[in-house]
């Protein structure tokens, strides 16, 4: 995604010439050199007076297009950091938009979590009538504390020059800001630009420019092992199953649709485990169309293959489960790895069977695994609580294991109600 440009501010002389630019960084503040407002307030660019306090009017000039002029608003500097010379001094300043909220299609550009040393970036470069576009550029590693160099890949008459200051270093992948522009070479031939870099900027207003921490709350996405640290609640619920996977080969874990599940078992069981004594290998499969493929790319992945497998590989760990069973298939995958045990996640189990046929024989191995009593190969399955039925009556010994060991989700009473219909309690040992 090429970005718009609509958070880009620019500054103004008294008499009406550009004298920088700055970036919107949030709903109402904007980031920008400390020199640009000595020159938007009519001061000596390098000046050390403080502005705090002082009111600026400032510009968004790419949402012209929306209107018949580009929409202005007053901005009051809340935090300055004095310019010193082009090369040192922090040279930053923090204003919050005053009298008037954004203009519409004024979309912030966040700031970046941490500095690059590295990598393709853009910078806004206005071009004389007409407001300017993105110029593509390369990071370089940092010169000084407050400086890093930046080359541009540009040249000719649209690229960063002098009166430009404080324009936005956006990483294009995430639209996040990596810096603003503080710096550019006078002469022609020098392509060279340096711009301070985003730790600089959060260190001067961090209660403004600190970026957000990672939200807790992933809507409808899955918690996985990753997300540990955001994953709470559910202790009791992570205890329950630690437990029964020490006690037996297989987990059947029940609930509703949007229940917590996947979660429960990615954030919550897998690094309980991972933190105990024991090594554990861990296999996370998700069966979508075919179960047997899906278990032998595991494997696969687990033995140290590519995460493209390669069809020989492929096939030699389906033939192997499908001769030998899941519990030897596991075996000889510790063996290889040299972990204690292997924890099997089959994710969202009910996308193993449609209404025509189901894997028999890996049922029948999934069977095997609940009546050992502890065994080194442990399968945890996810299954909603509306595929419940459909799979304990199946022939065979798998309906017999399913209704043996299914464990509920707790918290919910249809799945309590469901349970019990099936002449379960809400959580079977």
């Amino acid at each position: 995604m090429v970005a718009s440009g609509a958070a880009v501010v620019r500054f103004r002389s008294s008499g009406g010439g550009i004298v920088g630019h700055g970036v919107l960084v949030d709903e109402e503040h904007v980031v920008t050199c400390a020199h640009v407002v000595n020159a938007a307030l009519g001061r000596p660019p390098r000046s050390a007076e403080d502005a705090t306090g002082q009111v600026v009017r400032l510009e968004f000039p790419l949402l012209a297009q929306l209107a018949a002029l580009a929409p202005e608003r007053r901005a009051r500097v809340d935090v300055w950091a004095e310019p010193g010379t082009a090369f040192d001094g922090v040279d930053v300043a923090g204003l919050t938009l005053v009298g008037e909220a954004r203009p519409i299609g004024a979309t912030p550009m966040p700031l970046a979590h941490d500095d690059r040393t590295e990598g393709d970036v853009l910078l806004f470069g206005p071009v004389e009538g007409r407001p300017g576009g993105w110029v593509l550029a390369q990071l370089r590693p940092l010169v000084k504390q407050f400086r890093q160099q930046i080359d541009q890949r540009a040249h000719g008459v649209h690229m960063a020059q002098p009166r430009y200051s404080g324009t936005p270093v956006l990483d294009p992948r995430t639209e996040s800001v990596l810096g603003i522009l503080v710096a550019v070479a006078t002469r022609r031939d020098d392509a060279d630009v340096y711009a301070i870099p985003v730790t600089s900027l959060v260190a001067a207003w961090p209660a403004a420019f600190a970026p957000l921490p990672v939200s807790p709350y992933k809507g409808l996405e899955a918690f996985g092992r990753d997300d540990a640290p955001l994953f709470f609640g559910r202790d009791a619920m992570t205890d329950e199953l630690v437990s029964a996977v020490d006690a037996r080969g297989l987990v059947p874990v029940v609930g509703a649709s949007g229940a917590g599940k996947s979660s429960l078992v990615q954030a919550g069981l897998v690094p309980r485990l991972a933190a105990g004594h024991t090594d554990w290998l861990f296999v996370l499969v998700r069966p979508r169309l075919r179960l047997e493929t899906a278990l032998a790319a595991g494997f696969a992945r687990a033995a140290g293959s590519s995460e493209n497998v390669p069809l020989s590989e492929l096939e030699a760990w389906q033939a192997r489960i499908g001769s030998i069973g899941l519990s030897a298939a596991g075996d000889l995958l510790l063996a290889a790895t040299g972990a204690d045990r292997l924890l099997l996640v089959i994710d969202q189990f009910e996308e193993t069977v449609d209404d025509s046929s189901a894997p028999h024989g890996l049922l029948d191995g999934l069977a095997e695994l609940a009546a050992c009593e502890r065994s080194d190969t442990v399968a945890v399955l996810t299954l909603r609580e509306d595929a419940f039925g459909r799979f304990f009556v199946l022939p065979g010994r798998f309906g017999e294991a399913l209704r043996r060991t299914a464990v509920a989700l707790r918290g919910w009473r249809q799945m309590s109600s469901t349970l019990r219909s099936c002449g379960l309690p809400d959580s079977a040992a």
